[in-house]
This record gives C-alpha cells, sequence and structure tokens, in this order.
C-alpha cells in the first residue's frame, strides 16, 4: 500500500500538464465546471456526508477528496469524485482496519485469530444438516407452537 504513495508525484506533476493541455481543446463551461463547479459540488457531498457510526477513516478520506477536489487537473477531479463514491469509500476504510489492526498485532495474535477462524469455518461446515422425512431441517432445542 506504501509504495503506491511513490506514485503521488509522478500524479501531481503529470495531472497540471495534461490540463494544460486539455485547456485549449475544452470549451469554456467545461473548463469552468470542473475548475469551480465540481470541486464545490465535491465539498458539499463530503460535509453532508458526515455521520458519527462511519469508520475513522470515512473522514479522513472525504478529506482528502475535499482538498483533491481543488487541485488542477483531470485526474485529482476523477479522484475525488471516485472517493466520494460509497461502496470504493467502504472498501477503502475496511482495508485502512484491517491494516491498522494488522500492523498492531503482535504476530502470535495473529497467529491464534487465523486459528479461531479456521476452526470455526470447519466446525460450520463439518455438521450435517438434519432434516426429517419431508425434507425439512430438524429444529434443534425448544420449538414453541
Amino acid at each position: 500500500m506504501f509504495k503506491l504513495l511513490f506514485l503521488l508525484p509522478l500524479v501531481a506533476l503529470v495531472d497540471p500538464m495534461l490540463l494544460i493541455w486539455l485547456w485549449p481543446r475544452l470549451p469554456f463551461w467545461a473548463l469552468i465546471a470542473g475548475l469551480i463547479v465540481l470541486p464545490l459540488l465535491v465539498n458539499a457531498i463530503a460535509r453532508r456526508k458526515t455521520n458519527s457510526a462511519d469508520s475513522p477513516f470515512a473522514g479522513m478520506l472525504r478529506g482528502g477528496a475535499r482538498i483533491i477536489a481543488w487541485y488542477p487537473g483531470p485526474l485529482s477531479k476523477i479522484s475525488s469524485v471516485l472517493l466520494l463514491f460509497p461502496p470504493l469509500e467502504n472498501a477503502l476504510c475496511r482495508k485502512a482496519v484491517s491494516a491498522v489492526i494488522g500492523n498492531a498485532m503482535s504476530p502470535e495474535q495473529r497467529a491464534m485469530i487465523d486459528a479461531a477462524q479456521k476452526r470455526r469455518s470447519v466446525s460450520a461446515s463439518a455438521a450435517p444438516i438434519e432434516r426429517d422425512e419431508n425434507g425439512l431441517k430438524r429444529a434443534q432445542g425448544r420449538v414453541i407452537k
């Protein structure tokens, strides 16, 4: 994941060059929409999506999207909009949380959790489902009529 951080300076150089190359080729309204209207929209959406039940990383992603939206260039505009897309936002938050938890645990703790997950999956898949003569699953425990 940290290897991707080495691409940021490259994007920071290429993005304004791409905007300079596109400047004479795009109509004026598209330039204004991309440079002013889109960042304002991204700011409004990111500010509106604040939720206390979200992951702590969701707020950082939204703040990053708000900052990236004002950087001049089409790549930054597209990435700021993509960061606000809920499935991508949730996936990035899950990945960040798992990375933080994974780095906070010792190898012994990680091995214990992996072993517990394997036992849980084996015990769940090894138990056969009992069915009666009609093909219905048998109830376990107390049945209330």
